[in-house]
């Protein structure tokens, strides 16, 4: 399921191991959470995301891109976070 150049919203932890079968493929845009490029708020929302990617592939190895999981989405933090800093 390629949404990536789609208008949709949500969040990718809404997705459940038994939700969408026959999914073989899934890329999401940056307005869904957890999506490609997808801005965190807080470093402390990570582990949820990362636990829903590893169910998700638990389900179908092969659900995501390699180049996507080897640069973690493109995820990154927001720099209106408060978990953000300049080194």
């Amino acid at each position: 399921l390629y949404l990536f150049d789609a208008f949709v919203t949500g969040d990718i932890r809404d997705i459940q191991e038994h939700d969408f079968p026959a999914l073989e493929y899934l890329s999401l845009p940056r307005t869904v959470h957890g999506g490609m490029y997808y801005m965190f708020h807080s470093i402390s929302d990570v582990p949820s995301f990362m636990h829903t990617i590893h169910l998700l592939m638990q389900r179908t190895p092969d659900l995501f891109d390699a180049y996507s999981l080897s640069v973690a989405f493109f995820w990154r933090l927001s720099k209106d976070s408060a978990d953000w800093y300049d080194w």
